[in-house]
């Protein structure tokens, strides 16, 4: 296809609008990845504070619980220690 001097530069618009036409769509896609993979990172970062508290709760019940635990333990020991006693008190009263 022959081209003749002015036809030439009729197409300098067209091949620059296509271009720019390319680089927008580009553009307005990369934007709309980046702000979908953005909003996705701050829910996860919410999700993250959420699971921290929950963990930190978590924990302060776990220790209220060991202490009670501990506490039982305790009474538990000193019964063991109070039945053998008596047991033996009954043994040698036999």
């Amino acid at each position: 296809m022959k081209m003749y001097g002015n036809q030439k530069f009729a197409l300098v618009p067209i091949v620059l609008t296509v271009l720019i036409s390319l680089g927008v769509g580009f553009a307005l896609g990369y934007s709309s990845t980046y702000n979908s993979l953005d909003q996705t990172h701050n829910s996860l970062l919410e999700q993250r504070d959420h699971l921290l508290r929950l963990q930190g709760s978590y924990q302060d019940q776990i220790g209220r619980l060991q202490t009670q635990l501990n506490v039982v333990n305790q009474y538990l020991s000193d019964n063991d220690r109070a039945l053998r006693d008596i047991e033996v008190a009954m043994k040698n009263a036999s």
